[in-house]
């Protein structure tokens, strides 16, 4: 089996180790309550690989005194990573802090505590912060500016071909582990390979070896050890693709 699986392989995987038909009519049986374990299990294992940070750029612009935006599609609060205003002058995007605006510093605070809004001295803004249904800037911008926001994404099952970007062992083990919850003794193991095998992958990471991202590796593949600098372990590196 492969490092970075299908939901279709994972699924026949499943049935496999479940005793159940892979190739034939019967194998269709129970597809969708598999594919929901499938896709139960990937969440989790993502979380649970803190190392894993798929990120996606997106762009916007502001106009004079537009001090709150809606969140572009596919972000939320807590998927932002960073933000950077673009600089006409340098030609080149620079990061703005993300900090808690204060009450009192934002031209909304009627909306928030009922008094008058206060008025702001508006210029290049330098922080943001995601604060309810807006991201909101400060100082409000004194003329039109492009904003560019990174944000973390959480890739799923999309179909049977999407390849995971999640080590699939992870997501067959807990899958199963769900799958026979009613049998407490298979369940518990099937989550102690669970654990096994994040702690290795964790262990990889803490000390810098790297694992393929591609599906062409195999699952005893070990591949070389990388350092980050002056040979020091790379505590927050990500997995490498290649």
């Amino acid at each position: 089996m492969e490092v970075y699986e299908s939901r279709g392989a994972l699924r026949r995987l499943m049935r496999a180790h479940l005793g159940m038909a892979t190739d034939d009519v019967l194998a269709s049986q129970n597809t969708e309550q598999f594919d929901a374990l499938l896709d139960s299990a990937y969440l989790e294992a993502f979380a649970d690989c803190r190392w894993l940070k798929p990120t996606t750029q997106t762009t916007f612009n502001v106009g004079i005194a537009q001090y709150k935006v809606p969140y572009p599609a596919g972000t939320t609060p807590g998927s932002i990573m960073s933000a950077a205003i673009y600089d006409i002058e340098t030609n080149e995007y620079v990061r703005i802090s993300k900090r808690i605006i204060p009450v009192e510093l934002s031209v909304d605070q009627s909306e928030i505590l009922g008094g008058d809004d206060y008025a702001r001295i508006q210029g290049k803004p330098h922080r943001y912060e995601p604060r309810g249904d807006f991201i909101y800037l400060d100082p409000p911008p004194d003329k039109p500016y492009r904003i560019r926001i990174e944000y973390q994404t959480v890739r799923k099952f999309v179909d049977d071909t999407t390849v995971s970007t999640v080590d699939g062992l992870l997501i067959l083990y807990n899958a199963l582990a769900a799958e026979r919850i009613r049998d407490p003794q298979e369940a518990s193991v099937w989550n102690s390979k669970y654990v096994k095998r994040l702690s290795m992958l964790r262990g990889w990471q803490s000390t810098g070896e790297k694992f393929a991202m591609d599906s062409t590796a195999s699952f005893d593949e070990m591949e070389e050890l990388q350092s980050g600098l002056h040979g020091l372990p790379n505590y927050d590196r990500s997995p490498t693709v290649r």
